[in-house]
């Protein structure tokens, strides 16, 4: 049975320190201290990492993309709430020319985040669809390093999953030596992988003054959903999904009222 003091701990699995699943986990811990629950973060290398957190108990609750778990079905977690959005960032060296499709990275040194490893679970998915498994020449580097590799012109091409307000993002959004990918077939590949979505990222509204991005761009965008072991006192789960709804707003947040109502 689970104690009294037992029921007001919860740990949640983020993303490494620094990615933005770890600066949410920071703000749901702070509004949980103030009605006695001690939030533990514990930080991963992504969803992969965190499924194994989980199935081994050392997490309660943790941030896994959509579609990670499409192919897992072994593991029998409770979802709780998608709660935000992260576009496919494919930046690239602009050196004259843009590029559109994934089967233009072959032949580039392309760095994938392992900042969030989700990033390389849709890319294995992604590359595999297009035929680049054993085409692509990939290393795997964290974000802050991907930034100055391809700056520093050793990657020809960067790709994460990260919001829009990532800072590593908006430096290479502001940086007009390197373009991003303006995905055009966008649309088939939100019908073959149903966990995806299109965004259309409309030129300026990152930043008018600025003018980021420069240009209309297609993205691909997946969810962060939190997801919990079965075992955790219902009661928990709401007083935690509570502040996660006061952080995140109503934003793709129905299954989480249900949660909280119930």
């Amino acid at each position: 049975l689970t104690t009294p003091s037992q029921q007001k701990k919860l740990t949640l699995a983020t993303g490494a320190i620094g990615s933005d699943s770890y600066a949410y986990g920071l703000s749901y811990q702070v509004l949980l201290e103030e009605v006695g629950v001690e939030l533990k973060l514990l930080p991963t290398q992504g969803s992969l990492d965190t499924i194994g957190y989980l199935n081994t108990k050392k997490a309660d609750i943790g941030f896994i993309h959509s579609g990670v778990l499409e192919d897992k079905k072994e593991y029998d977690f409770e979802s709780l709430a998608s709660v935000y959005s992260e576009p496919l960032w494919i930046f690239y060296r602009d050196e004259g020319y843009s590029i559109s499709y994934l089967i233009e990275t072959t032949g580039k040194k392309v760095g994938i985040s392992t900042t969030n490893d989700g990033t390389y679970d849709l890319m294995q998915r992604l590359s595999k669809e297009n035929g680049l498994v054993e085409n692509i020449d990939a290393i795997y580097l964290s974000d802050n390093k991907s930034l100055k590799q391809l700056k520093d012109k050793k990657i020809d091409i960067f790709i994460t999953l990260a919001t829009q307000d990532n800072q590593y993002v908006q430096e290479l959004l502001s940086d007009p030596a390197i373009g991003v990918m303006s995905i055009k077939r966008v649309n088939a590949y939100t019908k073959k992988f149903n966990y995806l979505e299109s965004l259309n990222l409309y030129e300026g509204i990152i930043d008018m003054y600025k003018n980021l991005p420069s240009k209309d761009t297609n993205l691909l965008i997946t969810s962060q959903n939190l997801v919990s072991n079965k075992n955790i006192p219902d009661e928990l789960i709401r007083i935690f999904l509570k502040k996660v709804k006061i952080i995140h707003g109503e934003l793709s947040l129905e299954h989480l009222d249900t949660q909280i109502n119930t």
